[in-house]
């Protein structure tokens, strides 16, 4: 019996593991030699998971799990940071597959507000491409301003090398792809499964929907337990904690059932099953199209959300946030160890953002007011807008960060002065530490580096609203899920910016380190990995340890 069998015989006895088992064969390839490029460059974001997190949680985690193989093979830097305030999934992503800040990738948000079809739609939505199986919904790359490491892999090797990008998000699909990516798959709610777009072919190829149908979601439905209490105890505290939401009934402490919740299909999102189901797809995926099978290289992007939705829900003190951890990276070692039996391959693993600690809790401390929402900061707004311009709704949504100007308001001659009273308002507002018109802001991009103002220069892309603002430390914009309880991200501060870069495999050294890098350089060095030009808007140098 295999190690690899063992322990995840030991660890589960899930049909989802033992189908990711049954996928994960040798190939008749030479063994792989560490002098010779990667084959296959895989890179992983783990959504939400920033370098505190890691580290509360690094105890708790499988010694042959993705994490602790790559610290113990290759490179670990501890302090990677985003060079712009806006931190959220879409901007991250786009960010570290470009090496764009929101001002020149035009990913400023996770979503935004279509005047035309007045409610707020998803940023990957180009209103275009619409998506399979969820009628309504549209998502492509034509949002992307920037190029990608993707884009220049098919470039740069003429249409050989292949781009597969896979999440339980849209935006965690879509952005990592590019532009021309080969397969680009995500999970839709309303699709019930995983799905795609007619932005990358007019229908789905054979092999996804047999797979789709092999793997239907409510297979996968079921009860999740804590697998280790005592060691989620020690490392986190009593379950619950302070702070931690019942979104639809999910309930707040172990065990949780996604069947007794009023959106299974949403709820899905949380349990550590879903990342699962994400990894069997990423290895089908890589199977079915030859990916790692040449000396071409080939890039596999796996977007792990899960981690996300329950850091929102619970926080990232919680023994959710543990438990899924663990379970995702346990399934990213499995993945490891597989495609190493077929090809030579370099992992790269990272966070789109941190997160900030729930605002209740003893430990957290803030510069203002918990939490503000829409409701708390629309109206300010809309008061400041009126008392300019008259009776009327000129700011039409606040769809974080930016707020949005009614068409009446962008025509109006005092819209400058609508637009200065706004302003004012909201930095008088406790709890907000930048506020600006987009424009206004920009002039921040020469301001010394990690300011305040520098940093939301970086996130005032123009493709956002009009005005744009920023929390301050401790004060979160709250999420609905369920809304007063949990935590969020989106700010300039240190929790929110400061994620891990983890890599190994060919080409890559053998190094910790915890002195402050840019995430600017992870498209860089993933470009050095697959051998190829960075993007546009990469850094000059990799990671240090990266490319040797």
């Amino acid at each position: 019996m295999s190690r690899l069998f063992r322990a995840a015989r030991i660890v589960s006895l899930s049909p989802l593991f033992a189908a990711f088992l049954l996928g994960c064969r040798a190939s008749n390839a030479p063994a792989a030699s560490a002098s010779k490029p990667a084959q296959l460059v895989v890179s992983v974001v783990l959504d939400q998971i920033g370098s505190e997190v890691l580290e509360r949680w690094w105890p708790g985690l499988d010694e042959d799990g993705a994490l602790k193989t790559l610290a113990r093979e290759g490179v670990y830097h501890h302090t990677v940071r985003y060079p712009y305030a806006g931190t959220y999934t879409a901007p991250g992503h786009a960010a570290l597959y470009s090496g764009a800040s929101p001002v020149a990738s035009g990913i400023g948000s996770n979503r935004r507000w279509d005047r035309n079809r007045q409610r707020s739609v998803s940023v990957a939505d180009d209103g275009v491409s619409e998506v399979f199986f969820s009628p309504g919904a549209f998502a492509g790359p034509g949002v992307l301003m920037a190029d990608t490491v993707g884009d220049v892999l098919v470039e740069a090797t003429h249409g050989v090398g292949k781009v597969v990008s896979v999440s339980m998000k849209d935006r965690g699909a879509v952005l990592p792809g590019g532009h021309r990516a080969t397969f680009v798959a995500w999970y839709d709610e309303k699709a019930k499964g995983f799905t795609s777009s007619r932005a990358y072919g007019p229908a789905l190829p054979d092999w996804f929907m047999k797979w789709r149908e092999e793997n239907p979601v409510e297979s996968r439905f079921g009860v999740w337990s804590a697998e280790n209490p005592s060691q989620a105890e020690l490392l986190a505290g009593p379950d619950p904690g302070v702070g931690e939401g019942d979104y639809e009934g999910y309930g707040t402490t172990f065990p949780h059932d996604v069947r007794a919740t009023k959106s299974p299909y949403e709820l899905f999102l949380m349990d550590p099953a879903s990342t699962e189901l994400l990894v069997a797809l990423a290895l089908r995926a890589v199977d079915k199209l030859g990916l790692g099978q040449d000396d071409v290289p080939d890039l596999l992007a796996v977007s792990i959300s899960g981690t996300d939705y329950v850091g929102h829900t619970f926080g990232p003190n919680s023994w959710e946030s543990l438990e899924h951890l663990r379970r995702a990276d346990r399934a990213l070692g499995s993945l490891l160890r597989c495609l190493r039996k077929q090809a030579r391959v370099a992992m790269l693993i990272t966070a789109d953002h941190g997160i900030a600690p729930i605002p209740e809790r003893q430990d957290a401390k803030h510069d203002g007011p918990p939490r503000h929402d829409d409701e708390t900061l629309l109206p300010i707004a809309r008061a400041a807008a009126a008392r300019v311009l008259g009776p009327g709704t000129w700011v039409e949504a606040f769809v974080q960060p930016f707020f949005y100007l009614s068409p009446a308001a962008l025509t109006h001659e005092k819209r400058d002065e609508a637009e200065r009273a706004i302003v004012a308002d909201l930095r008088k507002t406790q709890g907000i530490s930048f506020a600006d018109t987009v424009a206004g802001a920009a002039a921040g991009l020469s301001a010394k580096a990690d300011s305040l103002e520098r940093l939301a220069a970086a996130s005032a892309t123009t493709r956002g609203g009009e005005i744009i603002a920023m929390t301050a430390f401790g004060t979160i914009i709250d999420e609905k899920v369920p809304r007063g309880f949990g935590t969020s991200h989106g700010s300039p501060w240190p929790y929110d910016r400061t994620v891990p870069v983890l890599a190994a495999g060919p080409g890559i050294a053998h190094m910790e380190s915890r002195g402050e890098l840019s995430t600017e350089a992870v498209s860089t060095s993933l470009a050095t990995l697959l051998h190829i030009p960075a993007p546009t808007f990469a850094a000059p140098a990799s990671l240090p340890g990266i490319g040797r």
